[in-house]
């Protein structure tokens, strides 16, 4: 299967559990691995063919930037689900990396892969 991925895509949004973090947005790296057949883009070398990034990454600041989650696998699972319904793919994997969130550890975070 062939893959097109967006790595560390930086998102400032609420996210946790934790009166705090409820109120002062928190930095999250994402990584989102999208798996479908590219054939038909490769042979035509037409952008309408194939998953365009910019769309993929506007979708995800849609959930962000409206929404407040209190787990990153909340947020996770929306993510998935969203791009599976909106973009034709077979599978997707998503990894959220919460930052500085733990004393001696850079990040800490989940990582989903979902199927249609």
């Amino acid at each position: 299967m062939d893959k097109i991925f967006i790595q560390d895509l930086k998102i400032k949004t609420l996210i946790g559990i934790h009166a705090w973090e409820q109120q002062v947005p928190q930095t999250l790296l994402l990584d989102v691995t999208l798996a479908f057949n590219h054939n038909k883009a490769a042979g035509s070398d037409e952008i309408s063919n194939t998953i365009n990034y910019v769309h993929v990454v506007e979708k995800i600041h849609q959930i962000t930037d409206n929404e407040h989650f209190q787990l990153i696998e909340t947020l996770a699972e929306k993510i998935a689900r969203l791009l599976l319904s909106t973009f034709a793919v077979e599978q997707c994997c998503i990894k959220i990396n919460k930052l500085g969130v733990l004393p001696n550890c850079r990040a800490l975070g989940i990582e989903i892969t979902r199927k249609k």
